[in-house]
């Protein structure tokens, strides 16, 4: 889809009351977007639950039985889910919107069940057996993530403001959510998770620097967002559905040390092409990002490890 109509759609939408626009969002996305119903098992999540769990191993920490918290849940808490079976006590999700459809619930869970070859291959050694073998006998009209999977799902409600005591929880992660939120909730975020954060406990954050509209629009190069001035990416994209903060890699670099957590490790996807269109001169930077080098603006993505 031409990605200036999908920003005009989503602006039109969110001037609408806030309850009558998300249902209407919600049907667009459900009939024509990524929400349609799918028999297939999209491993996104799947393998960014693994990435996680191998990172507290690589860090030399046993992530069974032991306590996580999710920022930013989304539709489906698939990575909390994933995480459960394969041997997490307990999981916190908090989401600044309350977004979770048990329809879309009962499909993923479905789909994890009709994907039985596939989870295990996938997951390997880390699979918790006896608890995917306990998911293949669930009623899907009964289903409480709480009581099931022990995950505590917190919506509408602020990660950077939580309930939790300290030194509570051993890992923290985000992934594709960063991004999303701004400056000033973010350095909140960041606070309390290091409140809650036990003393060897670790953050692991996956950000998309990209602009999300060419991930639907193949037309566009993913920093073509970075061309447009404050205002005029306020206009285009300043509403509730597609926000995005356009912070780079160095940003976030800085804002963590800032904050006083550790870098433990980072991971970057360098974008070659955004690289070629900046050195060619097709994408110009606006004056927020003109100072940065190439190389900056042409990551991609990124992991990050973090400690206090």
């Amino acid at each position: 889809m031409n990605w200036q109509k999908k920003a005009y759609i989503q602006n039109l939408i969110a001037i609408l009351p806030t309850k009558l626009g998300d249902i209407i969002y919600y049907f667009l996305q459900r009939s024509f977007g990524g929400l349609r119903k799918k028999n297939n098992l999209e491993i996104t999540e799947l393998n960014a639950s693994l990435k996680i769990w191998k990172t507290i191993i690589n860090d030399n920490q046993d992530p069974k039985n032991k306590i996580f918290l999710e920022i930013g849940t989304g539709r489906v808490p698939s990575i909390p889910i994933y995480l459960w079976l394969m041997g997490a006590n307990k999981i916190y999700t908090f989401d600044i919107q309350k977004l979770l459809k048990k329809s879309l619930l009962n499909e993923f869970i479905e789909n994890l069940i009709s994907n039985e070859i596939k989870i295990k291959s996938l997951l390997g050694e880390y699979i918790n057996n006896e608890r995917y073998n306990k998911l293949k006998l669930i009623a899907f009209d009964q289903i409480d993530i709480k009581k099931f999977f022990n995950i505590i799902y917190e919506a509408p409600a602020s990660a950077g403001e939580t309930f939790l005591k300290d030194n509570e929880i051993d890992f923290c992660f985000s992934h594709n959510v960063f991004e999303h939120i701004d400056e000033i909730n973010l350095k909140k975020i960041i606070v309390e998770n290091k409140r809650i954060l036990k003393e060897n406990g670790l953050m692991i954050h996956f950000i998309d620097y990209s602009d999300h509209f060419s991930h639907d629009d193949s037309k566009i190069s993913p920093i073509n967002f970075l061309k447009y001035s404050e205002f005029e990416w306020k206009k285009l994209a300043g509403n509730r559905f597609m926000f995005m903060n356009r912070l780079r890699h160095d940003d976030f670099t800085n804002m963590f040390i800032k904050l006083g957590l550790k870098i433990k490790s980072t991971e970057t996807e360098f974008d070659q092409i955004s690289n070629t269109y900046l050195k060619e001169g097709k994408i110009v930077p606006s004056e927020r990002f003109k100072l940065k080098s190439h190389e900056i603006l042409s990551i991609r993505n990124s992991w990050f490890k973090l400690s206090n």
